[in-house]
């Protein structure tokens, strides 16, 4: 069930031309197609964003992609043949895959090799957004220049 706000957030992506086709648009990041929604906040919880408020674990960007998304039980998809949100290491951190900044990498395929499109995989690899940010690297967290 969509909560009110990720419904909000939904709407908002239609509205600005976020979507195109149900997907995001061509060499966007996956900040750039959130930032559409509310900006920095969206997924921050801020818009004056620092080093100092996004610690290395990500917990907190992790719950934030929890608030509008759901649980891995509640995006599991049934009737593929890999399921990277139903993985046998239990719960990874959303960012492990989806690099808000720079391309994604399916984490999976560090020992394994599916065929999984991952959502933004178009992205420009260690893009930069606005010279303000500095693209993810291997997993590690995104450092505010």
């Amino acid at each position: 069930m969509l909560t009110k706000k990720a419904l909000g957030l939904m709407i908002g992506a239609l509205l600005s031309g976020a979507l195109i086709g149900g997907e995001a648009a061509a060499g966007q990041t996956l900040a750039d197609f959130h930032s559409k929604m509310g900006g920095c906040a969206s997924c921050h919880g801020t818009n004056a964003v620092t080093a100092a408020s996004v610690p290395d674990d990500e917990r907190a960007l992790n719950a934030q992609c929890q608030t509008c998304h759901g649980s891995y039980k509640d995006i599991r998809k049934t009737g593929t043949e890999i399921d990277p949100h139903h993985s046998h290491l239990g719960d990874i951190n959303c960012t492990s895959c989806h690099t808000a900044h720079a391309r994604p990498k399916l984490v999976c395929n560090d020992c394994h090799t599916f065929p999984n499109k991952m959502p933004f995989a178009d992205a420009p690899e260690g893009r930069t957004r606005r010279g303000r940010h500095r693209g993810r690297d291997e997993g590690r967290a995104a450092r505010i220049l």
